[in-house]
């Protein structure tokens, strides 16, 4: 949401340059910087302000989805191997995704170092 990082440093670096483009992916609370920038181009924290010249999108994509959405995106994008690194049941879904699909799906222990 551009609230510090390295982030604001990139746009100072760029807010000149019209053929660049910022690319927010994600859902942006009312009065942050990120906000604030997509609805008038104008950057500003509590240190500094500047207006931003490149161009500017919102995507209101999420980072969840349910199994079915889980199921949808292996569908679609047909991977050679699914690595399962979050949730409740990973060992049991790394085993639904190899019967469904027969792809090479494995969940880590945790802090096993997997190789790809």
């Amino acid at each position: 949401m551009l609230g510090g990082g390295p982030a604001v440093s990139y746009l100072r670096d760029i807010k000149e340059r019209k053929e660049s483009k910022v690319i927010f992916c994600g859902f942006l609370i009312e009065d942050t910087p990120g906000r604030n920038l997509i609805q008038t181009k104008i950057f500003k924290n509590a240190e500094e302000e500047f207006n931003v010249h490149c161009d500017l999108h919102q995507f209101e994509l999420s980072a969840h989805t349910d199994r079915r959405g889980l199921f949808e995106i292996v569908k679609r994008t047909n991977p050679k191997q699914i690595i399962c690194v979050h949730g409740d049941n990973c060992k049991k879904f790394a085993a639904e995704l190899e019967e469904h699909f027969g792809i090479e799906a494995f969940a880590p222990k945790n802090g096993e170092v997997v190789k790809v």
